[in-house]
């Protein structure tokens, strides 16, 4: 297939001629013009695509002629299924895909289209524009937001079948937009995963931030979405938000910050652990502190937001006491924290092993018979967190 250009004169079609771009080693098809005549959007499975068939966009004069090389829209836009049908109208590009989450077949989806040819993550425009079948050639006149769409969903005359549609209520309700950073530099953080998912957990839109850490998106009317911000090495971000049925002003420049793993953790005789203040008890007890209970938050957090890493628990005694009850009170102390661990949540699968070593690793001189002071003897009676999976 190829895509075509003639001059309407005297309600005749002359001077048709075939635009530069096409070949006989791919097709083009299903051309649309920008409302300002500047730019033609169309369908082709040329090489060096990301699927099936993409859609490109070209430059034109105005006389209409094609200025440069077309370009492909990329991987926002475009994914290893089938991009076709594009329509545009004012900013806004229409088109049709079975390659983005969908309801079946191929789904029309709506994208805006932002400056340095970007574009926003594609919406499903949803029932009942679209079915479990296929669902295309969406046209919309904006004013009275009533248009036409082509499907072979089941109740149609034949196979594809021409519907029309009249004010259809707006999908695009809030447009969302800003960046992610490191929490540790403040520096931009880019291909972070933004995944939206609604209020079944069902996936509906997933890119990734710009070399600037910049993310935008276009959340539909009249729901709660979840986004989740998420980078190997880094802590999870999650915020919802709850659109109204009617749109709303844009929210821009809204700020995001991930947790490097590396600045969580601390290294001691080649071994890592995760870096909080020792876990203190009280002298000859077990029970967990409530100046424990502080650091312990810092474990959790390290085990919420990185699920594959797993610890064990060392801990220990100061030399007080018997060495055998040391012992004995040591592995005590390590199995109350492993328990308020599991109590918080933690599944206990991912904490290897809890055993005490009483005044084996005593950290200063304070060993049997040496005078030492209670805030010496205080920094033996710690408990340790060491990673041993991440």
């Amino acid at each position: 297939m190829q895509i075509l250009k003639g001059t309407i004169a005297d309600n005749k079609l002359v001077n048709v001629m075939s635009l530069s771009f096409n070949s006989k080693n791919y097709s083009c098809g299903h051309p649309a013009l920008s409302a300002d005549g500047q730019r033609l959007y169309f369908t082709s499975n040329m090489d060096g695509g990301y699927g099936s068939s993409d859609i490109y966009v070209v430059e034109l004069s105005a006389s209409g002629d094609v200025v440069g090389k077309p370009v492909n829209l990329g991987p926002t836009i475009n994914t290893r299924g089938r991009e076709m049908f594009p329509f545009v109208d004012k900013d806004e590009l229409y088109f049709s895909s079975d390659g983005h989450y969908g309801l079946g077949g191929l789904d029309i989806f709506a994208s805006k289209i932002l400056p340095n040819s970007e574009y926003s993550l594609p919406l499903n425009m949803g029932k009942p524009i679209n079915s479990n079948m296929d669902d295309f050639s969406f046209i919309r006149e904006m004013a009275s937001n009533s248009g036409y769409i082509a499907s072979n969903r089941y109740g149609g005359m034949g196979d594809d079948d021409i519907y029309h549609f009249e004010g259809a209520k707006p999908v695009n309700c809030l447009e969302y937009s800003g960046n992610v950073y490191n929490k540790l530099t403040k520096q931009p953080l880019e291909r972070v995963s933004v995944a939206i998912y609604d209020e079944d957990d069902t996936l509906i839109q997933n890119s990734k931030t710009d070399v600037n850490g910049y993310y935008n998106f276009i959340l539909p009317c009249n729901q709660t979405s979840k986004i989740v911000f998420a980078k190997d090495k880094y802590s999870k971000k999650t915020i919802t938000i709850a659109t109204q049925e009617n749109p709303e002003e844009p929210s821009l420049n809204n700020k995001v910050y991930l947790t490097p793993f590396e600045s969580l953790i601390v290294k001691e005789d080649n071994v890592e652990k995760i870096n909080v203040e020792p876990i203190y008890f009280d002298y000859d007890k077990y029970d967990i502190t409530t100046r424990a209970e502080i650091e312990l938050q810092k474990v959790l957090f390290v085990l919420k937001e990185f699920p594959k890493t797993k610890i064990k628990i060392e801990s220990h005694t100061d030399s007080r006491g018997k060495d055998a009850y040391n012992l004995e009170l040591s592995d005590n102390r390590a199995k109350s924290t492993r328990r308020y661990l599991v109590s918080k949540g933690v599944d206990i699968d991912r904490i290897e092993s809890a055993n005490g070593f009483g005044e084996l690793k005593l950290k200063n001189k304070c060993s049997n018979g040496v005078k030492c002071s209670e805030q010496e003897h205080l920094v033996n009676r710690r408990s340790d967190f060491i990673i041993v999976a991440k």
